[in-house]
């Protein structure tokens, strides 16, 4: 009984041992892998929290067109009379004094400050869309490479088991006294050289899959997958789809919109340092009182308007004006160049889909003569009719013939996600 009871407290304790090891890693597709970052990306929350400071500067820039309220109270002991002839007294004082103003006319400066203030809140909003856009593209991209590696892997282990079928014919020559030891050596250092090409694929995955893991704040070790990936580069890219949508968004952009919004909020500053070289009209109120106690106060009210005027001011307000103008003009000019910039780079994009289109079939077609070519030359081998340096040839023909069509695919993925970036796609939402 005392050694079952101790076999099923080890068999328990290892089960919770390798428990976490059991724990398969989260799986996503590129889709689902984009709406986290757009969520949840380190970038998006800076940006987050840049927008939370600017919509709290805006209401610090505006707090001077609303009443302004202050209040004091003091109590104070002093001694009163003359003290070389005796005379003095201990007294209590009681003072309190509470006092509004308010902001009433400042020619413009009231709708320039808030146009300035909402123009910039718009501005970092923009950016929360630019900063949410571009951590969903490197996602994408990360995606993309994972689909590279994993297409590497398919195709070195193809070459592997091609390779080890060839040791297998070179010594099944060598029995029957067709070729000489010379040709199992080489068959057996390519055999070697492919399974070492696909040791480097394998690295070459999980690095990436680190990669992406990292941009998605899950946790990465050294020698486990962090993150499962479902996709690969051979599925459809609807870059067709993408391309027609990103012709109706040339001149709309969070780009755009941002440069926009700052090049209207130095509009409103011009106008604001402008309002600055005229009066302010002020309402003020004010109530104070003073006594021996807070109960018995004699208290005086006096309420009335001022005129606030700075004359003269060493060029300040001239030198804002003079910088706002300025910056209206780089802004504009910034937004003119990121038109034609977006326009040049539809242009290209129609032109590389093309390319890509028209390679990917070619590519499939030599694919499929190389194929043919190396299987041949595996027959004419085996009947002794060529080297087996030329099959190795016809072989490593193949394998690049195939990894270059998987670059081909990749290059039409990453367009595909280019354009997703230029339309700002947002990723679709995933159910609960």
């Amino acid at each position: 009984m005392y050694h079952k009871l101790t076999f099923l407290l080890l068999v328990t304790a290892s089960a919770l041992l390798h428990a976490e090891e059991a724990v398969s890693p989260p799986s996503l597709n590129i889709d689902q892998a984009a709406r986290r970052a757009w969520e949840q990306s380190r970038d998006v929350l800076i940006a987050q929290a840049q927008v939370l400071s600017t919509q709290a500067q805006s209401r610090s820039n505006t707090s001077f067109l609303y009443p302004n309220l202050s209040a004091n109270a003091r109590y104070i002991n002093q001694e009163a009379g003359d003290p070389l002839w005796g005379q003095s007294t201990i007294e209590d004082v009681y003072t309190a004094d509470i006092t509004v103003d308010q902001f009433l006319f400042g020619f413009g400066r009231r709708s320039a400050a808030r146009d300035a203030s909402n123009y910039l809140v718009l501005a970092a909003s923009a950016d929360h869309d630019r900063v949410r856009n571009e951590a969903t593209n490197i996602v994408r991209r990360a995606v993309t490479d994972i689909w590279l590696a994993r297409a590497n892997i398919t195709i070195n282990e193809s070459r592997v088991k091609q390779r080890q079928d060839e040791v297998d014919d070179a010594k099944a020559l060598e029995a029957a006294g067709s070729v000489s030891a010379l040709d199992v050596r080489l068959s057996e250092i390519n055999l070697a050289d492919s399974k070492n090409s696909l040791t480097q694929a394998y690295s070459d995955e999980l690095i990436n899959l680190n990669k992406l893991a990292q941009l998605l704040s899950i946790p990465v070790q050294v020698d486990k997958k962090p993150i499962s990936v479902t996709g690969s580069v051979d599925q459809e890219t609807n870059v067709t789809k993408y391309l027609e949508l990103a012709k109706n968004h040339q001149t709309s952009s969070s780009g755009l919109t941002a440069l926009e919004s700052r090049r209207q909020a130095e509009e409103a500053n011009q106008q604001l340092a402008q309002s600055g070289m005229y009066p302010q009209l002020l309402a003020t109120a004010n109530y104070s009182g003073i006594g021996d106690g807070f109960e018995d106060l004699n208290e005086q009210w006096q309420i009335g308007v001022g005129l606030s005027w700075s004359i003269y001011d060493g060029g300040q307000q001239m030198a804002k004006k003079s910088q706002a103008q300025s910056n209206i003009v780089s802004l504009s000019q910034q937004h003119q160049k990121l038109i034609e910039q977006r326009q040049q780079v539809l242009i290209n994009a129609q032109i590389q889909q093309k390319t890509l289109l028209s390679r990917i079939e070619q590519q499939k077609h030599v694919i499929s003569l190389a194929k043919k070519n190396y299987d041949d030359t595996r027959l004419l081998y085996k009947a002794g009719g060529t080297t087996i340096t030329r099959l190795g040839d016809s072989s490593l023909a193949l394998e690049e013939a195939k990894f270059l069509l998987a670059n081909l695919q990749y290059q039409l993925h990453n367009l595909a996600i280019s354009l997703q970036q230029f339309i700002e796609l947002e990723p679709p939402k995933q159910e609960e």
